[in-house]
């Protein structure tokens, strides 16, 4: 399955509140949709995210779990890029 998480991450200092979806597609076409949010200390931000329905397969999906995002690089435009990695996952 791939995924697909935008999101904003807004910091002042070096505190901030992160929030977004998910939006995965499996090789079949089925699709899995997560809203996640939480708060950290740059680079890291982390906290709960919510399966909230899907399509195919995953119809009628819920669960959760905990992510902890990685910021990684900057733009020009201050854009960042990242990863996540998501555990306690359940659905």
């Amino acid at each position: 399955m791939t995924f697909q998480c935008p999101g904003l991450w807004h910091v002042e200092g070096s505190e901030g509140k992160s929030n977004g979806v998910c939006i995965g597609k499996d090789a079949e076409g089925d699709k899995l949709f997560m809203t996640w949010g939480g708060t950290g200390t740059f680079p890291y931000t982390g906290g709960p995210f919510q399966v909230t329905s899907g399509t195919g397969k995953f119809a009628g999906a819920s669960g959760g779990g905990v992510f902890m995002g990685h910021t990684v690089a900057f733009d020009d435009g201050m854009n960042g890029m990242g990863y996540a990695t998501w555990t306690d996952c359940s659905y």
